[in-house]
């Protein structure tokens, strides 16, 4: 029961945080900026190749899959 509480509280983080990045991007520049997401599916993916395909551990695989999008960006 407790694992299922600490998931769901991870995946409302997650989702709000989304959310908070629309409405902050929206409210200042008045437009509809999809990138932020595309960041967060693109350290998911990395997340889960290397969880799942690669046999990583979670932690590491974490710590990798967060700065992937930083390095697959082109500026």
């Amino acid at each position: 029961m407790f694992n299922i509480l600490v998931y769901g509280a991870v995946t409302s983080a997650i989702y709000d945080m989304l959310a908070v990045g629309f409405t902050l991007i929206f409210g200042v520049a008045r437009i509809l900026n999809l990138a932020h997401g595309a960041f967060y599916g693109l350290g998911a993916y990395a997340a889960y190749v290397l969880t799942s395909q690669l046999h990583w551990p979670l932690l590491p695989a974490a710590k990798v899959s967060s700065r992937w999008p930083l390095m697959s960006s082109p500026e």
